[in-house]
């Protein structure tokens, strides 16, 4: 096949892109993800792989993904808040959430995963870093108020400048659970981040894929670029992965029990963590 200059010059784009996205930043990144063990360690011989599926809670509502944060210590506090576990109800979609119970649950365990630093296979976690793509936003408003669709319409209404916020209208029919109209600022409450994430995610995703033409591209790679270091919590979309390290809390101790999953081993993990 004779590929025309166009094509080629296309490929050596791609290329140079790929490189820049893989080795620009050199290194790599690192997150821990909270869950549990379930009831006697049931869960646990299950991560000897992580799928970018394995964050079901999340994963229909701002797209698959592992989720992740980028402090430890957030992570841990997330397995004593209220909203450790999430619980899904199939027929309705609608996820909620409560405190651990070991009864239910098992024991709080904490998976460690350092992944390449790769704009392709990283993204931030909407909810937990509203406070800083809300600034982003701001600061671009009038680029992002630029915006359309191929149907014309333009989902970042008007900034409200007095008050320091956006009006959006997003992209699919949200009346159910936010009206035909969202606001961005930094007052709302938890539970409303949460939704207003949840739709942004879908917003920035059609960014990437170019359905806001190439300009919005544009901006979306940037927005990556500047936020991915900053983000309090992301998700890695890239290939099967072992995790880097596994970590069950026994007692408010970290019982590092990683050679034992991987191996299969799971008669030497209870003996390490003595129950």
């Amino acid at each position: 096949m004779i590929l025309s200059a166009f094509q080629i010059k296309q490929i050596i784009k791609e290329e140079i892109e790929f490189f820049l996205d893989e080795d620009r930043r050199g290194n790599k990144i690192i997150g821990y993800h909270a869950t549990n063990t379930g009831v006697n360690l049931s869960n646990v011989l299950g991560w000897k792989e992580i799928t970018t599926n394995r964050s079901v809670d999340m994963a229909s509502a701002q797209g698959g993904g592992f989720y992740l944060f980028s402090d430890k210590n957030r992570a841990l506090r997330r397995l004593k808040s209220t909203a450790a576990v999430s619980d899904w109800d199939e027929e309705t979609g609608i996820h909620s959430y409560r405190k651990m119970d070991p009864d239910l649950d098992g024991l709080g365990m904490i998976i460690t995963l350092e992944v390449p630093y790769s704009f392709r296979h990283l993204e931030i976690d909407y909810e937990v870093s509203y406070d800083i793509w809300i600034d982003f936003v701001i600061t671009y408003m009038d680029r992002f108020l630029s915006l359309t669709l191929p149907n014309g319409q333009k989902i970042f209404d008007y900034y409200d400048k007095e008050n320091n916020r956006i009006v959006v209208k997003p992209p699919y029919n949200v009346k159910r659970q936010l009206g035909p109209y969202i606001t961005l600022d930094k007052k709302i409450s938890g539970g409303t981040k949460r939704l207003v994430g949840n739709v942004m995610s879908r917003v920035f995703k059609f960014m990437e894929q170019g359905l806001f033409g190439s300009a919005a591209k544009g901006i979306h790679q940037e927005f990556e670029e500047q936020l991915i270091e900053k983000a309090p919590a992301f998700k890695y979309n890239g290939k099967n992965i072992s995790p880097t390290k596994i970590e069950i809390v026994v007692n408010d101790r970290l019982y590092d029990v990683t050679k034992e999953v991987l191996s299969g081993d799971f008669e030497r993990m209870k003996a390490k963590l003595e129950i």
